[in-house]
C-alpha cells in the first residue's frame, strides 16, 4: 500500500521518512507530528503526496517546509493536495522559491515556530546563501537532526561513469561528506558556520543525522565524525 512508503524513524512515531526519485538523484521527505492534527512536512517530494495523504488524511493541517532554495519541486502539489497547508522557508530561500513556483505567498519560519512543541527546534545556519533549515527532534533519549544539503551520506556513487565522475567532482561521497557546492557557494562565512554547526553537535547527547540525501547516520560516533568533518571542510 502507498502508506507503507513511510517508515517510522523513532519508536514513538513522531518522525516518518520516505524516499523519492527526482531527475539526477534521490531525496528524502519527513513527516513530523507536531500535534494530533498538525504535521510538518520537511522537503515534501512530489511523488510522495498520495501516500502522505493516506498517512495524514487530507484535512490535517500541514506545514510545508522548503529546507533550502533548491527543494521546491513538491511544494505546489502538496499545497494543492492538503487544503489546510502553508509553505514556510528561511528568508534567504524565499526569492528563488517564488521565482521557481507559482506560489503567491511563503510564510516566515516564525509561522512554524509558533506551532512547534518543546521537543522540536528549528535552526538556520548562519551565512548560508542557500536558505538551509535544520530541525532538531528530541525523541527516544536522542536528538534527531534533519538537514538538507549541508551533509550527504550516500552509501555508494552512481554506476554511470559520467554521473559517477560528476559526483566525485562535487564531493558527494561515498559516506558522510560536505559537497563542494555547499562549502564554496552555500556558505559565505566558513568560520562562523563551522563554530555554529560544531556547537549544535557538541551537545553531550546521542545525535542521529537524517540527511535529505543518503543514509540515516545512527551510530555512536556521529557527533565525533561530524565535528571532525566540519573542521576539515570549513
Amino acid at each position: 500500500m502507498l502508506n507503507e512508503q513511510w517508515r517510522s524513524i523513532d519508536s514513538t512515531g513522531v518522525i516518518r521518512a520516505a524516499e523519492y526519485r527526482f531527475p539526477g538523484g534521490s531525496s528524502r521527505s519527513l513527516l513530523i507530528r507536531l500535534s494530533d492534527r498538525c504535521f510538518l512536512a520537511y522537503s515534501p517530494g512530489a511523488p510522495l503526496l498520495d501516500s502522505a495523504m493516506q498517512v495524514l488524511g487530507s484535512d490535517s493541517e500541514v506545514v510545508l517546509l522548503a529546507p533550502s532554495a533548491a527543494h521546491s519541486l513538491g511544494l505546489e502539489k502538496w499545497k494543492a493536495g492538503f487544503r489546510n497547508s502553508q509553505v514556510v522557508a528561511a528568508d534567504a530561500a524565499v526569492p528563488r522559491l517564488l521565482k521557481k513556483t507559482s506560489l503567491q505567498r511563503i510564510e516566515s519560519l516564525d509561522f512554524l515556530r509558533a506551532r512547534l512543541p518543546a521537543h522540536i527546534g528549528v535552526h538556520v545556519p548562519p551565512a548560508c546563501s542557500f536558505g538551509e533549515v535544520w530541525l532538531s527532534i528530541d525523541a527516544d533519549g536522542r536528538v534527531y537532526w534533519a538537514v538538507c544539503d549541508a551533509f550527504f551520506n550516500l552509501a555508494a556513487l552512481s554506476r554511470n561513469v559520467l554521473l559517477r565522475s560528476m559526483m566525485k567532482l562535487g564531493r558527494l561521497g561515498p559516506g558522510l561528506e560536505v559537497s563542494r557546492a555547499f562549502r564554496y557557494v552555500g556558505i559565505k562565512d566558513k568560520e562562523q558556520y563551522r563554530e555554529w554547526a560544531i556547537q549544535r553537535f557538541s551537545n553531550g547527547r546521542t545525535n542521529v543525522l537524517i540527511p535529505c540525501h543518503g543514509e540515516i547516520y545512527d551510530c555512536a560516533d556521529l557527533s565525533e565524525r561530524v565535528v571532525d568533518l566540519l573542521r576539515k571542510r570549513f
